[in-house]
């Protein structure tokens, strides 16, 4: 870590976060578990503002917690979070960005969602939690199977004995392939998609990696205005995934002693079927009952 914040302690300033990355050795050198948060903080609300259902995931999240705490993994800028928190829960949120927890911070000056700097795979706080959960692919942003793995063995170290882990992720294909919003092409090929957003040129170009289920992608945003400085006229945002099947995401909580207790196709708890495209995964202690 290079900031300036402890790793699992509450941030000392107003801070905000956004998904955490992964292990560092599994992506590009440069690429490490602040990268994907330092790099799309200031666009984050902006650009995802109408991903995800945040009110379904409130409501399940509220009901699941009771009067548990919750523990969010990828706080982000506090989308999922803040709105928890209004519902009477007590939540927590880790981070591995600082600039993200900034961004949560000033949203939030009276401080009801705990802010905790951090990697998702290494440095979550104490705990224990009535819910853990990763929304939006989150979970994904862990580029190895050491890292998820050791998220999950965290997770089950701060639940509370009747506690729940939830993971939100997409169903990759029948050939293994990632949902429509992770397109790669060919295995090694690159994968390129443009929109027009605002005054920017916004270009997705991705490489997927088969064997590895490793998608690496770069967000190159090209201003049109031709405004400010020359630096910002175009900026390079990027991000990486190792995406899990549901059977295989099942297969590594219970190396970690959690097993399943429900698959939703969506935060309104509907009953997932085979077709689905997103999952959202409930786990819990094995042999709990």
């Amino acid at each position: 870590m290079t900031c300036d914040l402890p790793a699992a302690s509450p941030a000392a300033d107003p801070a905000a976060a956004s998904p955490a990355a992964g292990d560092p050795a599994a992506g590009t050198p440069a690429y490490g578990p602040a990268t994907y948060g330092d790099g799309f903080a200031d666009v984050y609300d902006d650009w995802y503002a109408d991903v995800g259902d945040p009110d379904a995931t409130a409501t399940t999240v509220a009901e699941l917690a009771g009067d548990g705490r919750v523990l969010e993994l990828g706080v982000g800028t506090g989308r999922l979070a803040l709105a928890i928190a209004a519902a009477g829960v007590a939540v927590d949120g880790v981070d591995a960005s600082a600039a993200m927890l900034d961004r949560l911070a000033a949203k939030d000056p009276s401080a009801s969602v705990g802010r905790f700097l951090g990697d998702i795979a290494d440095d979550l706080p104490p705990g224990p939690y009535r819910v853990v959960f990763a929304a939006c692919n989150t979970f994904f942003n862990l580029v190895s199977e050491a890292a998820q793995l050791r998220c999950l063995r965290a997770v089950v170290e701060r639940l509370e004995p009747q506690g729940v882990l939830v993971v939100e992720g997409f169903v990759p294909d029948a050939a293994g392939r990632p949902g429509p919003d992770h397109l790669a092409g060919e295995d090694g090929w690159p994968h390129v998609e443009s929109r027009l957003h605002g005054r920017s040129l916004l270009l997705n170009v991705t490489t997927h990696d088969v064997g590895r289920q490793l998608v690496r992608g770069r967000h190159i945003e090209v201003r049109l205005d031709g405004a400010g400085p020359v630096s910002d006229i175009a900026r390079i945002r990027p991000w990486q995934i190792r995406y899990l099947a549901p059977s295989q995401l099942d297969e590594l909580a219970g190396a970690a002693g959690l097993e399943p207790a429900h698959r939703w196709a969506d935060w309104r708890r509907t009953p997932f079927e085979a077709t689905d495209t997103q999952h959202v995964s409930v786990y819990a202690h094995a042999g709990r009952g």
